[in-house]
């Protein structure tokens, strides 16, 4: 959830942001199915089910099942408080001066339907700049790594 957390930060404090890097974050646009999915694990939440939500979450690419799988089992035994991922509202996306770079992948499952992102970004983001990534999950930066790094290096100019 850290584009999620900056995002927040950002909306919350946009004078202390310059610019903001975003990769296939909760709350630009968050889905109620999504939201739906994380309840229910919470509520019930079995070896099974357990399995089936880190599926889901990496995705099919073998690379992040085999980096990523064991530490999401592990994050899951955690018991902790996670925040509800709820959208952000508009008027704080509106406030936001700093430039956006946000990075979006066409087959992420916990950021689901791009183009509807895509869409809501544009509107509410003055300064933005969206890149739909085919073929690409929740994990992009292990997934793509040398685009997305090309896109943030040509993002802060680096």
């Amino acid at each position: 959830m850290g584009g999620w957390v900056a995002l927040n930060a950002a909306t919350h404090k946009p004078e202390c942001v310059t610019g903001l890097v975003l990769l296939g974050p909760v709350g630009i646009r968050s889905p109620f199915s999504v939201l739906l999915r994380l309840f229910g694990f919470m509520l019930l939440p079995t070896e099974s089910n357990k399995r089936k939500m880190v599926a889901w979450t990496l995705g099919d690419d073998p690379v992040v099942r085999a980096e990523f799988e064991e530490y999401m089992m592990t994050a899951l035994d955690c018991r902790g408080k996670l925040p509800i991922p709820k959208s952000v509202p508009a008027k704080r996306l509106e406030s936001m001066e700093a430039p956006v770079l946000l990075v979006l992948g066409e087959d992420d499952r916990p950021v689901p339907e791009p183009e509807k992102m895509k869409a809501r970004a544009e509107e509410l983001i003055r300064d933005v700049r969206v890149v739909v990534l085919p073929d690409t999950g929740h994990l992009m930066n292990v997934e793509e790594a040398d685009e997305v790094n090309r896109l943030i290096l040509e993002f802060i100019g680096g």
